[in-house]
């Protein structure tokens, strides 16, 4: 961390977390909300995603789960990117829970990022227990977008 992150971090522009975790859409249905817990809700355009009422802060997401434009379908946008960062970073939850269809490209993207700007050493999936890294099958779009956000937003 730079001198930089360390005054925005100081004065609370940084993103902080106890506990990240990721899963799939059917295992979020399955999860009793709490209000300590922020969520990110990522889900195709078509689709609608119950069980939101009851957490903490709530961002939804609806973006397929593509890293290029393919026959006119909604893709992850810079738009979406700035969405995520000022969301991780205004919310005064201490934990975050990410959760996309399955459960691994598009929620692991976004809680790698999380993790990597908090500090949290460690994000698990709660579907298959694993640690998630930039090794595991993340969306690279998200990815790269969500860093190319928070780097134009933190520089100058």
């Amino acid at each position: 961390m730079d001198i930089k992150e360390d005054i925005l971090q100081f004065f609370g522009g940084m993103m902080k977390f106890e506990i990240i975790m990721y899963l799939s859409r059917l295992a979020f249905l399955k999860t009793t909300p709490r209000k300590s817990v922020a969520v990110i809700s990522i889900s195709d355009p078509d689709q609608v995603v119950s069980n939101l009422e009851g957490w903490g802060d709530v961002l939804e997401l609806k973006f397929c789960d593509l890293v290029s434009p393919a026959c006119g379908l909604p893709i992850f946008t810079g738009r979406d990117a700035l969405k995520t960062v000022e969301f991780l970073e205004q919310t005064s939850c201490q934990n975050l829970l990410v959760h996309c269809e399955a459960g691994v490209s598009r929620s692991g993207a976004v809680a790698y990022f999380a993790a990597e700007k908090s500090g949290v050493p460690r994000v698990y999936s709660m579907d298959t227990l694993e640690e998630v890294g930039s090794s595991k099958v993340i969306n690279k779009r998200v990815m790269e977008l969500l860093q190319h956000v928070y780097r134009r937003k933190y520089s100058a």
